[in-house]
């Protein structure tokens, strides 16, 4: 599931991103983590035929509530979810929702949760593939500027842009609820090397390129994320980057949180490019 939601009043004022390796999950990890589901959730997960899939939802989908309930005191497997009346996952219980928001990505080989206490999120993490049909995704994808410019940029770094481009636009139409419900062609961003990406041109659906920050990582040599942030000027030194092993996760569902939130403090802030989950992901 690629998706973002608003609940709840938390702590701190920074963004939370934890990321996690969904390839570490065995067969014992996957049994323990399946309790943190809801029925709904358990549903969803019988009907995915792929194994790799079913492991990136089941791992997306544990390290959702464990972020969530790092934010407020409620163990994991209580949190309840719906759809708004767009299609954006929100929060049905155990609180009512007031100013959480979060936001889940997943792709081959990496799962992805944001969450912030008082700014709209939304994430999206691309599997980074140099054999892709660019001839048919470009014109889908990108705007004519991004086109002109993805066209002129060196062929070894191509893939890399295009995916990057890719998860700006999904990250922002993911906090703003549209999902792919927009073209993505009708955004466009700009995007140089040492620069922070910033929206070149929003349909009036989206507000004022003003109202937004957008921040590009490379969690491993493999994937391409963005991180879209409703608000002017937001300091992405403020995010918190916590790398999560499959193993926390199983202590969640077996009933020792407590015990996990007080060890994850030592995975806060590390450097999303060099890190544990980069050797283990790719």
């Amino acid at each position: 599931m690629e998706s973002s939601g608003t609940v709840g009043s938390g702590r701190g004022t920074s963004v939370v991103v934890s990321f996690a390796c969904p390839d570490e999950a065995t067969g014992i990890s996957t049994a323990a983590l399946t309790r943190l589901l809801d029925a709904s959730e358990r549903a969803r997960l019988t009907r995915i035929v792929s194994a790799a899939v079913s492991r990136q939802f089941l791992v997306a989908h544990a390290l959702l509530r464990v972020s969530l309930s790092r934010h407020l005191a409620i163990p994991p497997a209580e949190w309840r979810f719906a759809r708004s009346h767009t299609g954006r996952p929100v929060i049905s219980g155990p609180v009512e929702p007031t100013s959480l928001s979060f936001s889940l990505t997943h792709t081959s080989g990496l799962v992805m949760c944001a969450v912030s206490d008082d700014h709209t999120v939304g994430i999206d993490a691309e599997r980074i593939d140099a054999e892709a049909n660019f001839a048919l995704l470009v014109p889908q994808v990108l705007s004519p500027h991004e086109a002109s410019l993805w066209t002129a940029a060196d062929v070894s770094s191509r893939a890399k842009r295009f995916h990057q481009l890719w998860a700006l636009k999904e990250s922002l139409l993911k906090a703003a609820g549209l999902g792919l419900r927009m073209a993505p062609s009708r955004i466009s961003f700009e995007l140089a090397e040492g620069s922070p990406p910033s929206a070149e041109r929003l349909p009036e659906e989206l507000g004022s390129v003003d109202d937004w920050s957008f921040f590009v990582s490379e969690p491993t040599p493999a994937h391409a994320c963005a991180l879209a942030v409703k608000a002017p000027s937001f300091d992405f030194a403020r995010v918190e980057w916590r790398e999560v092993s499959t193993e926390e996760l199983v202590e969640s569902a077996l009933g020792r949180f407590d015990e996990v939130v007080l060890a994850g403090a030592a995975h806060a802030s590390v450097n999303p490019t060099n890190s544990r989950v980069a050797d283990r992901c790719l």
